[in-house]
């Protein structure tokens, strides 16, 4: 009796451990086929960078642009202009209208329309509020692209009405000049030359990157 307990006990104990043996064996099959302890987590997030995975986008920063909205004008038409300037201040900091000679002409012209408009001081103050705005922009110092380009556009408007006046004293001399009278076609031409002087003073402070966009009207 005491020969068969104890080969029972043998019996029971090996087979203790051939389950304990199989569930080991689950348990590493399970972690090896997971990619084994921790490193599933980090074999996941490798597989998503090279895949393409969902990591979130860094957020850009904005770039600084001071409060003008105290300048806005109630005139539709101004404020207009106002709101414009605003969106091309935060959305290029000035960039694209800095350096587009086509967008500084059509600015000039409606900046001319408003003041030709423009009957009471009331609305003339709304109007030359549109260079406050812009000098606003040029004076700040946290956002330099902002404050270069809003001098430039200064610059520019200045350089356009000087080369308007230019082209429209070419046009003056070159009539002159057809009629034969010598009286005209000399004070014609003096005042052509005067325009052209005044343009090119003009031109000068307008960034050097910037002048060959503007045409040459003169002799």
């Amino acid at each position: 009796m005491f020969a068969f307990a104890k080969k029972f006990d043998v019996s029971f104990l090996w087979g203790v451990v051939v389950v304990l043996s199989l569930a080991g064996m689950s348990v590493s099959t399970e972690v090896f086929a997971r990619g084994g302890g921790g490193g599933g987590e980090a074999s996941d997030t490798a597989a998503k960078k090279e895949t393409g995975g969902t990591a979130p986008k860094p957020v850009k920063k904005k770039a600084f642009v001071p409060d003008t909205e105290g300048l806005w004008s109630t005139q539709r038409s101004v404020r207009k202009v106002n709101t414009k300037l605003h969106k091309y201040a935060t959305d290029d900091s000035l960039q694209g209208l800095a350096t587009s000679f086509e967008r500084l002409s059509k600015f000039r012209r409606n900046l001319d329309r408003l003041f030709s408009a423009a009957k009471t001081t009331k609305q003339q103050t709304d109007v030359n509020n549109i260079y406050t705005q812009l000098q606003r922009y040029g004076s700040q110092k946290k956002n330099k692209t902002l404050r270069s380009n809003a001098r430039s556009i200064l610059a520019s408007l200045a350089a356009i009405s000087e080369l308007n006046r230019a082209k429209k004293k070419k046009k003056e001399f070159d009539k002159a000049r057809k009629t034969k009278d010598p009286v005209d076609d000399i004070d014609a031409r003096i005042e052509y030359e005067d325009a052209c002087e005044e343009y090119k003073r003009a031109l000068r402070k307008v960034p050097k990157n910037r002048r060959g966009m503007f045409p040459n009207p003169c002799l």
